[in-house]
């Protein structure tokens, strides 16, 4: 009798499974939607979230970026190539920029504002490439959304 009733579990089970899969392939659009808007109304928990995940499982999300990449490689080369093409002057004095580090004319410093080791360079005036600022990541970010201002720094 145990067997029986392990049986008629799993099939319950199997039957919820694809109820549910039927109500997600037909209700694609509202449950998107609804997904959509919780992420708007609830933005600072669901990168607190991802943030989270990312540094507990850094191994599933460089496989998934992999994957990603493999995936979409030749999308990504037209994308890349028309980006160059589009922004010859920054790509230009990122290049430079790259090039002049290695060669060791420009040295890397920490993040000028919390002192970070691992920094980027920012170019302020493109036309400009040898004439960088050093920032990380989150700063360098952070100034090309606005949120702080050359000045600040």
């Amino acid at each position: 009798m145990a067997q029986t009733e392990k049986q008629t579990e799993v099939t319950r089970r199997q039957k919820q499974r694809i109820y549910e899969q039927h109500y997600r392939e037909k209700n694609r659009e509202k449950l998107n939607f609804r997904a959509q808007r919780f992420r708007e109304e609830n933005r600072e928990k669901v990168n607190d979230c991802c943030k989270r995940y990312r540094e507990e499982n850094p191994e599933k999300v460089k496989a998934t970026l992999q994957r990603y990449r493999e995936k979409n490689r030749e999308k990504r080369k037209c994308s890349d190539s028309r980006y160059a093409k589009e922004n010859k002057v920054k790509v230009n004095a990122k290049v430079l920029a790259q090039y002049y580090r290695k060669k060791g004319t420009i040295r890397q410093i920490p993040c000028v504002v919390c002192g970070k080791v691992n920094s980027e360079a920012h170019h302020p005036d493109y036309l400009k490439p040898l004439s960088v600022i050093w920032l990380c990541h989150l700063h360098h970010a952070r100034l090309h959304h606005g949120l702080i201002k050359l000045k600040e720094i």
